[in-house]
């Protein structure tokens, strides 16, 4: 049962393992995209989003089988590709292909749309059990098409579910991490204070060439030049395998403290099945002898002098009722109650084939007056109530 108990819960974990992880990749695709990333508007050798193109392929390779991601694009509107499962080779082909098919032509950067989306699909694709990593890649600031120019700039409490702050109801491999990748030469401390009432987390800021993700406390003055630092996926996707394993063992901490609570209430139920069920002590005695050598030599031993359900019998040396068969070397008979009768049990299902009844009244238990034999020895049970 304890070996039942233990393999269910490690199916379960390693079940968990297998769940994967939910990317929500966000692109910023207005035009500015377009130029390089130290630049002051004057197209440069590829741009911003030409870097992106050229790193997703690798992020993309170290995403794991069961592994989702989810594409969404900005500049004056909003775009929202199909949620890819990663199965085999052709779906992360599938991601790379969306992600190099891009092009950074928008005029504007709405943010208020992309942020009102990104919520909508962050709640709707949240599974149980399945880690939600959103990264946000942008290099510039609010900007609104002149339709929207008018609306409210952008408030907290318009993209917030419930108040900010780690809610520790919420396993740790349900929660969502975001991480802004600031591509521009300054922050935006107006989309990471917006994207901090998405998750339940810190968001994380992270700049190109840094190896180590800023919080959101960070000063955008020490981001410095970004020239020839890649997009920053790489470095995000170091966060996030840290990150990764970091959050599972807490929650398979969890588990663990599971299984010993398990393990330990299997225990005293064990324990107190054996006191339920040894709580009768053998009556009576067993009047036995050697079939070579007749019953003018037999024995008897007194079972109620055991103070004990169980008892043993056999050649070997220390047993209760000592036999002189030494094919028989121990096993174990225990008392109990039948119809108000005492009576005497195998304690070993396998051990019954040893026992050759030349007279029994019940099958499966022996009976005051039930004869057997056990290796070379003759073994009658007299309860004490029936002499």
């Amino acid at each position: 049962m304890a070996r039942i108990l233990i393999s269910l819960v490690l199916a379960l974990l390693v079940l968990q393992c297998q769940q994967g992880n939910d990317y929500l990749l966000v692109i910023d695709t207005s035009g500015s995209m377009a130029f390089d990333v130290d630049s002051e508007g004057v197209p440069g050798a590829g741009g911003t989003l030409n870097l992106i193109q050229s790193d997703i392929q690798d992020f993309v390779k170290k995403m794991n089988k069961g592994d989702s991601l989810t594409l969404i694009t900005f500049d004056d509107t909003v775009h929202r590709g199909p949620r890819i499962l990663i199965q085999k080779d052709a779906d992360r082909e599938a991601v790379i292909h969306q992600v190099q098919q891009l092009e950074a032509q928008g005029r504007y950067t709405d943010m208020g749309s992309m942020l009102s989306m990104l919520k909508a699909i962050s709640s709707s694709q949240k599974e149980q059990g399945r880690q939600q990593y959103i990264i946000v890649m942008s290099d510039g600031k609010d900007d609104p098409p002149p339709a929207a120019a008018k609306r409210q700039p952008l408030e907290l409490r318009d993209y917030s579910e419930s108040p900010q702050g780690v809610n520790p109801a919420i396993p740790y491999v349900d929660r969502s991490y975001v991480y802004y990748v600031s591509l521009g030469k300054m922050q935006d401390p107006e989309l990471v204070d917006a994207l901090s009432e998405i998750t339940d987390q810190e968001v994380q800021v992270v700049q190109p060439g840094n190896t180590a993700a800023n919080d959101s406390s960070g000063d955008p003055s020490d981001a410095g030049s970004q020239n020839g630092a890649g997009s920053g996926l790489t470095d995000v996707h170091s966060k996030i395998e840290k990150n990764d394993l970091a959050a599972r063992l807490r929650y398979w901490s969890l588990w663990i403290v599971a299984v010993i609570a398990g393990i330990l209430l299997f225990l005293l139920l064990w324990w107190l099945w054996s006191l339920f069920r040894n709580r009768h002590t053998p009556q009576g005695s067993l009047v036995y002898y050697d079939e070579t050598m007749g019953p003018n030599m037999k024995e008897t031993r007194e079972l109620d002098k055991l103070s004990r359900a169980r008892f043993s019998i056999g050649s070997k040396s220390g047993v209760d009722v000592k036999i002189r068969d030494l094919g028989i070397k121990s096993l174990f008979l225990r008392a109990g109650r039948q119809e108000g009768r005492n009576v005497l049990l195998v304690w070993d299902k396998k051990n019954v084939g040893l026992f050759q009844f030349r007279k029994q009244a019940r099958q499966g238990m022996i009976s005051s007056g039930d004869e057997f034999k056990l290796g070379n020895c003759i073994i009658k049970y007299v309860d004490g109530a029936d002499e």
